[in-house]
């Protein structure tokens, strides 16, 4: 399948929807902004949307104007509007039919929570990152946490040796991008 990654803003909040067969749709927009040169700067708004458990978790995580990373598979259709004279303009629309989506992590923090699949319900476990609670005692708020809110590191493990990649000299001193 063929996918591709936006990074964005959200334009409003997720609209949740469930369809007959009682299957949750959420629908959001997401601005992605492109640069020309210096100064330029032009925005596209992509409509997107999830489906299922991945919908119902967009609804209850994201908000408007958060920062966002989706994957997902590029959608066409045509529409047609009709003008103040009369006249009827075809219109060539794109979406996004949204595979993963999650918070852009330069721009925020996060607390990842997994969802049970056996029900369906509510998350089974919040997973915390003890260090970056250690090098920024802030809650989501800019509060400080309360002392619940820390957590204590968590036990080493041990982990399998790993290959290192070669990468060519000097190829690590720039930004990729």
């Amino acid at each position: 399948m063929n996918s591709i990654s936006i990074v964005g803003n959200l334009t409003h909040d997720p609209e949740l929807r469930f369809g007959a067969s009682g299957k949750a749709r959420a629908s959001f927009t997401v601005a992605v902004n492109e640069r020309h040169g210096e100064d330029e700067e032009v925005a596209h708004f992509l409509r997107c949307t999830a489906f299922g458990t991945l919908a119902e978790n967009v609804c209850e995580t994201l908000r408007k104007g958060h920062r966002v990373v989706a994957v997902g598979r590029f959608n066409t259709w045509n529409s047609e509007l009709t003008l103040e004279g009369g006249d009827v303009k075809r219109i060539n629309n794109v979406g996004l039919t949204v595979s993963s989506i999650g918070p852009d992590l330069l721009w925020a923090r996060a607390r990842v929570a997994k969802v049970d699949r056996s029900t369906d319900d509510a998350p089974a476990a919040e997973t915390k990152a003890p260090a970056a609670a250690a090098r920024n005692p802030v809650n989501g708020n800019g509060d400080a946490p309360a002392p619940d809110d820390v957590d204590e590191p968590a036990p080493a493990r041990a982990s399998k040796p790993r290959a290192k990649a070669s990468v060519p000299a000097g190829a690590d001193d720039e930004e990729p991008f």
